[in-house]
This record gives C-alpha cells, sequence and structure tokens, in this order.
C-alpha cells in the first residue's frame, strides 16, 4: 500500500464522534472528553480494546489500594479515589470507541468489560467498608457497620446486571441506534441515571471518603439502588418477560 492509498489513523474528532450516543450527559462530558484523548492515543500505539478494558480496572483498583493502606489519611485516600476511580470511568469510556472505530468489536470484550466493571464494584465497596469499620461515624452506629458492608455489596451489582441484559436485550432486537424517546417519562428516568451513573457514583465515593462520611453515602445511596433497580423491572417488565 503506497503513502497516497495508507489510511489515515483516527483524529480526535472521530475518536469524540464514536461514542456512545445514548450514553448519560456526566460520562459524555467527563468520561468520553477524556477518554477521546486516550483512545486517540491507543489507536497510534496499536493497543487494543482489551487492553483499554484491563487499564480500568488497574486504574481503579490502585485508587482503592492507596485509600485502604494504613496510615492514608482521609483526604489524600479520598483524592486518590477520585483520580483513580475517574480515570477508570475514562479508560472505560475509550474502549469501546478503540473497538468501534478498529472494527475488533467482539463478545468476548463486551463480557471482558461488564466483568471489570462489576470486579472494580465489588472490591470497592468490601475493600472500603472493612477498611471503614475502624474509623468514626457521625451518624452511623458501630454496630450498624458490618450490616452496611454486606448491604453494600449487592443493589449496585444487581442493578448493574439488570442494567447489562436489559442493553443486550435491546441490542439484540436491534433497538441500540434508535433516537432518544423525549417524552417526560424517559426525561425523569436519564435523570436518575445521571445521578446513578458510575461516574457520579464514584465521585460520591471518593468525597465522602475525604468527609468521613463514608457508611453514610453507603446506606442511603445503596438504599437508591435497592428502590431504582425495583422499579427499573416494573417498568420493564415486559422486556423481561
Amino acid at each position: 500500500m503506497t503513502p497516497a492509498t495508507r489510511p489515515h489513523p483516527p483524529s480526535l474528532r472521530d475518536c469524540w464522534n464514536a461514542r456512545s450516543r445514548n450514553c448519560f450527559w456526566v460520562a459524555e462530558q467527563f468520561g468520553y472528553r477524556v477518554g477521546s484523548l486516550i483512545s486517540w492515543a491507543a489507536l497510534r500505539l496499536g493497543l487494543s480494546p482489551n487492553t483499554l478494558t484491563v487499564a480500568a480496572l488497574a486504574c481503579g483498583l490502585a485508587g482503592v489500594a492507596v485509600a485502604c493502606l494504613p496510615g492514608t489519611t482521609p483526604l489524600v485516600g479520598g483524592l486518590a479515589l477520585l483520580v483513580g476511580l475517574l480515570g477508570s470511568c475514562a479508560f472505560d469510556c475509550s474502549d469501546g470507541v478503540v473497538a468501534r472505530l478498529s472494527g475488533r468489536t467482539s463478545g468476548f470484550g463486551h463480557v471482558l468489560d461488564k466483568s471489570c466493571d462489576l470486579t472494580l464494584s465489588l472490591v470497592l465497596a468490601g475493600a472500603l467498608g472493612v477498611t471503614a469499620l475502624s474509623q468514626p461515624t457521625a451518624l452511623v452506629p458501630d454496630s450498624w457497620k458490618p450490616a452496611i458492608l454486606v448491604w453494600s455489596l449487592v443493589p449496585k451489582q444487581v442493578f448493574s446486571v439488570v442494567t447489562w441484559l436489559r442493553e443486550t436485550l435491546r441490542h439484540g432486537a436491534g433497538h441500540d441506534d434508535q433516537p432518544l424517546d423525549r417524552s417526560g417519562f424517559s426525561r425523569a428516568k436519564r435523570l436518575v441515571g445521571n445521578l446513578t451513573d458510575d461516574a457520579p457514583y464514584r465521585t460520591g465515593v471518593a468525597l465522602s471518603w475525604m468527609a468521613g462520611w463514608y457508611f453514610e453515602f453507603a446506606l442511603v445511596m445503596h438504599a437508591a439502588f435497592a428502590t431504582i433497580t425495583v422499579l427499573y423491572l416494573y417498568v420493564n417488565r415486559k422486556n423481561f418477560g
């Protein structure tokens, strides 16, 4: 192939335009903006989408590890969580872009992406919960902490699995490229989605860790996830039938 006919590598604009069109606002404005730069660099370096997926997991785990190190102050731990978890979101947004632009989408990559997301979510809740058992809390009694730790391992993971199954069913039915529904009910669902999406949730985890309110945040946030999951299953009951 001559230089004149060799295809040009995707530009930053190409990477931005390859983002998911049905993503939530925070994911689009933060995750995909930073992820576009990561995907642009990855395409030039020849990195595979699966490499970026694993990098997203490693980035998040690194932030959790720093926060849980003995002697780490809440401020330093919270900053490490903020950088590591939001960095993980950016890598997570970049892997799909690279897969689409390089023609390397695969079922394995999709499963790997969701598996890494669930792994990070479980390690995040488990490691932070165990570390926070010995930390003072403002409102939560010490006797409640073990129960909240166990509780924090369930609703977010169930919610992630349910929405993943729903996305898979929509993709299999050919609905993934449909325009967004602009009805009032759909707008309300997207508002809830923007509040429970990974980037806002992980930001809340980091900020609550800095403030010493981790168990209070976990109790309220996972109660919200449980409620939203029940409502989500009810609204989409025909699609799961």
